[in-house]
């Protein structure tokens, strides 16, 4: 559901937990460039491969991802891809660059974790469908040196996407149900809170609103 906390998830859970057992993370937001989902995967990838940690790449990409994106090609050369290029029905050539970027990145030992946020997005456009059969296709030939995580805000788009027979990332990933926030996201908001601006909150009435909120992280916050 929506303003749950996915992308911190995502991010500030997740993605340290595993950088810290030495598996380089990914994380793309296909909210990104909706116009061109291709650009936000190409750029995510090449930024993993010039390495440092998930929070330092963050904090830089909306600065970087200019109107020309500058990728580091096999073979250690560098090309410029006008992002305009991008948009609509992708090329051959870009989609055998996400392959080769695929490859670079696997690895068996410690498999790269790949983060699609909002993934229902690159299925919503016919244009996009040779992008989301070559990403199927990358994914399946690297099984054992990528795992991959998908959220979305749409629920209805995320089924789409992996229940329909017709599409390619048919049963390719397994639903999972996050359990809700407990009484535990409550004292450490509390606690921070206490830190931050030097006021109480009671606890009983912090637990009242919570629930009556349905344990929306970002509402009670």
């Amino acid at each position: 559901p929506r303003r749950t906390g996915k992308t911190e998830f995502l991010r500030e859970d997740l993605a340290p937990l595993a950088e810290a057992r030495k598996h380089r993370v990914v994380y793309v937001s296909l909210w990104q460039t909706v116009e061109a989902p291709i650009a936000s995967l190409l750029y995510a990838f090449d930024a993993a491969l010039r390495g440092g940690r998930l929070s330092d790449r963050l904090g830089t990409a909306m600065r970087d991802l200019s109107p020309t994106l500058k990728l580091s090609a096999p073979g250690g050369t560098e090309v410029e891809v006008d992002l305009g290029s991008l948009r609509g029905k992708p090329q051959d050539d870009h989609l055998l660059l996400l392959d080769q970027y695929c490859e670079r990145l696997a690895d068996d030992k410690h498999p790269t974790l790949l983060l699609f946020d909002e993934f229902q997005e690159v299925a919503r456009s016919p244009r996009t469908a040779p992008i989301v059969a070559a990403l199927r296709t990358s994914l399946d030939r690297r099984r054992s040196g990528l795992v991959s995580v998908f959220t979305g805000s749409s629920q209805e788009g995320l089924r789409k996407v992996f229940n329909a027979r017709e599409a390619p990332f048919y049963r390719f990933a397994t639903q999972m149900t996050l359990p809700v926030l407990d009484d535990g996201f409550v004292d450490h908001q509390l606690a921070v809170f206490r830190a931050k601006a030097r006021r109480r909150i009671e606890r009983g009435d912090a637990l009242r609103v919570f629930e009556r909120i349905e344990h929306n992280p970002l509402f009670f916050q």
